[in-house]
């Protein structure tokens, strides 16, 4: 898995220029030049503007609830919706047929927990450099009343 943002980094080793110390999100790609196979991240993350939304790792994607709260759900009985009941997290199988046409979450609790917890974790590291206000999201119906 590698990301856009292992370019700067990798253009960087290839000068043989040393980043500031600032830090720079990307990997250099050169292990991944020498080795195909060499993974230089254990997660991607997705993100909707500067909330992250979403972690992918080798197999596994998942996308959290929230992002489809704020952008299906333009009413209030969103979670009223057929499929919608339960949690909205969904877990996509990206190394089968159809990666993202089904969702495994109910199958792979443990690897939902696994994924959410790497998710919350790196949301709690990014939060402070939010320069915006949380988007909104539509309330859990419970908490309607």
């Amino acid at each position: 898995m590698v990301s856009n943002l292992d370019v700067l980094p990798t253009v960087a080793a290839l000068l043989g220029v040393k980043p500031a110390a600032a830090l720079i999100d990307g990997r250099s790609l050169l292990p991944v030049f020498r080795d195909p196979g060499e993974q230089i991240h254990d997660y991607l993350y997705y993100f909707d503007n500067e909330r992250v939304v979403g972690v992918r790792s080798p197999r596994w994607k998942l996308v959290s609830h929230g992002y489809y709260r704020r952008h299906l759900g333009a009413f209030e009985a969103f979670d009223q919706l057929p499929g919608f009941q339960g949690s909205y997290d969904l877990l996509f199988d990206m190394q089968g047929e159809g990666a993202e046409d089904y969702s495994y979450a109910d199958r792979y609790p443990a690897v939902v927990s696994r994924l959410k917890n790497a998710l919350w974790a790196f949301r709690r590291e990014v939060e402070p450099l939010q320069t915006q206000p949380p988007g909104r999201e539509f309330p859990d119906r419970q908490n309607l009343q």
